[in-house]
């Protein structure tokens, strides 16, 4: 069903985008963070993971003023979100 097979990828392209943003934020890679922070908040308000995105525009929002602590303290909560959406998708059947 399609509903599944975008959950699938989605769950398979953000396990991706947040490693890529994680490895951004040790780094001190501004640039990375935005690219992958902009990306995750699209396809994650895409499958409904509003938190998920907002917390997205909040990293970029403190990323383009140049504050990466900021940034990984939020990065921080977005892996635990992250980790709710993902498991919220599986109890609904998809992305397993």
């Amino acid at each position: 069903d399609l509903l599944a097979k975008v959950a699938g990828i989605y769950r398979s392209n953000s396990k991706t985008l947040l490693e890529s943003i994680k490895t951004a934020v040790i780094t001190d890679d501004r640039d990375a963070l935005l690219h992958g922070v902009h990306a995750l908040k699209s396809s994650s308000a895409n499958v409904g993971a509003t938190t998920l995105a907002e917390l997205c525009r909040e990293i970029e929002s403190v990323a383009k003023l140049g504050d990466l602590d900021q940034a990984c303290l939020l990065v921080e909560q977005l892996v635990v979100e992250h980790r709710e959406v993902l498991q919220a998708l599986e109890e609904q059947g998809l992305a397993a």
